[in-house]
């Protein structure tokens, strides 16, 4: 949800998502306080360094979003895999201009 813009209801409006504010989960999130819940897919999965991984999601065919995730992490999600469905979810959503 994207708050304090002044466009009508339901109009297109470009948001910028830092990758290491996005958050991934292999199940529908229930009872959470993320209200930016994005189903996608699991595109690429690529190593950071020693600890970091960058997973590229796509969604609805055409959207890409950006998750930066702890390779530990990544390794302790169930199904969390090339070609896996999961839901991206976003704390925090900054308006470009």
């Amino acid at each position: 949800m994207v708050s304090k813009i002044e466009r009508d209801a339901g109009g297109a409006v470009r948001v910028r998502l830092l990758a290491r504010d996005v958050s991934i989960a292999t199940v529908m999130p229930q009872h959470s306080s993320i209200s930016n819940v994005l189903l996608s897919r699991i595109s690429e999965i690529q190593d950071e360094g020693l600890d970091r991984v960058t997973l590229r999601l796509v969604i609805g065919g055409e959207h890409v979003l950006l998750s930066r995730i702890t390779r530990r992490s990544r390794d302790q999600l169930p199904g969390g895999r090339h070609g896996s469905v999961c839901t991206g979810e976003e704390r925090g959503v900054d308006r470009v201009k």
